[in-house]
């Protein structure tokens, strides 16, 4: 036994008061007295887990988590752990992955991983959509300067002196 501190002094209580026959018994007595509310506190610590940095820090928590629920309830599948994981995740990430239904975690947090850098490439600042329109305005003042690609500019006084086609 390597009962120390106040854990011999209630190990000695403890078969003082109960008859301790076998290991399991032991167990039981062990487990009761030191192992109190950390199942609850375990899923309060799950269920409240997020994303904040990098989905690999959140991944690795996740996974010392459930680990530590499956030691106490061996019942909960994979779908609950999947959803859970999931549901931690940042939104632009969780969505896309969601799509793609996972089975278990370790492919929903490859397609996450997959999902981040493929974000993270994407490193250019959003535009308005008449930015690049603007910019060839700046560079460009007169229309004449224009870059040409169709062609040259018609001069606006040959437009003028072309008959007009009447409509049939």
């Amino acid at each position: 036994m390597h009962f120390r501190g106040n854990a011999a002094l209630w190990l000695q209580t403890y078969e003082a008061l109960h008859t301790v026959a076998t290991w399991p018994e032991l167990f039981v007595g062990v487990f009761g007295k030191f192992n109190r509310d950390k199942y609850g506190k375990i899923m309060d610590i799950l269920f409240a887990h997020k994303q904040i940095g990098m989905v690999d820090e959140y991944a690795h928590k996740f996974e010392e988590l459930m680990h530590r629920i499956l030691l106490y309830n061996h019942s909960y599948d994979e779908t609950f752990f999947v959803r859970r994981f999931l549901a931690g995740l940042k939104p632009e990430l969780s969505r896309t992955i969601k799509l793609m239904n996972p089975i278990t975690v370790d492919l929903a947090f490859s397609m996450v991983q997959t999902q981040e850098a493929l974000l993270a490439e994407d490193t250019t600042p959003p535009t308005n959509k008449y930015a690049q329109r603007d910019a060839m305005r700046q560079k460009f003042k007169h229309h004449s300067q224009l870059p040409v690609f169709l062609g040259p500019v018609p001069d606006n006084k040959k437009l003028e002196d072309k008959p007009v086609i009447p409509s049939v």
